[in-house]
């Protein structure tokens, strides 16, 4: 289970904006990797002032590893970026 401080924060609209336009779709991401939920085979990352939760497949990242993302969707419902790691195979990297 993830803890409060994993949790993807709030933002308002403003800051939503300023988010999905520094970071648009196909955007690559330099992150950090935070936490791992092996129970729900995700990780948190953070990039910037800013976090996210990674899917995951096979084995995880380590803790306090860089890792290089993509932004596959901007979730205006939940106000959260989608990413992928770059690495995955079939996406043309």
């Amino acid at each position: 289970m993830r803890d409060r401080g994993s949790r993807v924060q709030r933002c308002t609209g403003p800051e939503w904006a300023e988010l999905t336009r520094r970071w648009p779709v196909g955007a690559r991401i330099d992150a950090r990797v935070e936490y791992i939920f092996p129970g729900n085979r995700e990780y948190s990352v953070r990039f910037g002032d800013w976090r996210e939760v990674v899917e995951y497949e096979g084995r995880p990242p380590d803790s306090g590893t860089q890792v290089k993302l993509m932004v596959e969707r901007q979730s205006e419902w939940t106000r959260s970026l989608i990413l992928r790691p770059c690495d995955m195979p079939g996406q043309g990297n």
